[in-house]
């Protein structure tokens, strides 16, 4: 796994193990090529816990991988949807909209862009999942997008061609509310021309707030007054709190 990470994803107070492969391929291994038959397309995997001892080789170990067969209670798998996407790239695991469930956002930065023109070459692209604290069973415990479709999960695709969005994602606390604040890397995405002329690959790194409290279309990381509406986010005295929450 190129991304790990140890969590309670699905609430049962024990460590769960997460793992990336951003270059697994989905392949029945019937010796044809298929749609389904994807090279590189990526997964992510979820071992519930309680964390075993020992060693367990996935190639043979039937619980949770034997050829082709991935579903399995133990573990919850989840398919990338094209080739070459690279999903689980990298990931976090973090309760980023503050219901105390354990969050999934996971990056497939090779992807091309929204289906079914995906003109954006390697743009990239983040898988979210709100965590729910349940455990997939089968039939469920394997997901795979192109075929199951996206229930469940929201994306958020890069802006351009060759940006790499979701190259990198973080999970941290900006504004010192309960929720933290998804963070996501673009590497290789053009800079702005402020006069110097083109920065190409310069990068951009996205902010992205979950969560809007007090329901006035401003997520609370650009709120000045997050927890009471003030829409338009006035601010008379411009000293960052907003009118609707400013004491002085």
């Amino acid at each position: 796994g190129t991304s790990l990470a140890i969590a309670d994803v699905d609430g049962d107070s024990t460590r769960d193990l997460i793992v990336g492969s951003p270059f697994y391929g989905t392949d029945d291994q019937d010796g044809t090529v298929e749609t389904t038959d994807r090279f590189g397309n990526g997964a992510t995997a979820v071992v519930w816990g309680p964390l075993f001892s020992g060693s367990v080789d996935l190639r043979v170990d039937c619980r949770y991988k034997c050829g082709s067969v991935l579903d399995s209670a133990a573990v919850w798998t989840v398919l990338g949807r094209d080739a070459d996407d690279g999903f689980g790239n990298t990931f976090v695991a973090a309760d980023h909209d503050g219901d105390g469930a354990i969050d999934l956002i996971v990056g497939a930065p090779f992807s091309d862009g929204p289906e079914p023109a995906q003109t954006r070459a390697s743009g990239g692209e983040v898988w979210i999942r709100w965590g729910t604290g349940v455990r997939p069973q089968p039939p469920n415990s394997t997901v795979d997008f192109l075929i199951d479709g996206t229930t469940g999960w929201a994306r958020v695709f890069g802006a351009a061609a060759g940006d790499g969005f979701g190259n990198t994602v973080a999970a941290t606390n900006l504004d010192s509310d309960p929720k933290k604040e998804i963070v996501i890397g673009a590497p290789f995405a053009d800079g702005p021309n402020l006069g110097s002329g083109d920065r190409i690959g310069a990068g951009k790194t996205y902010l992205f707030s979950s969560v809007d409290d007090d329901f006035d279309s401003f997520r609370n990381l650009f709120d000045n007054c997050p927890l009471i509406p003030n829409s338009p986010n006035l601010d008379s005295d411009n000293d960052l709190f907003g009118d609707a929450c400013d004491n002085c």
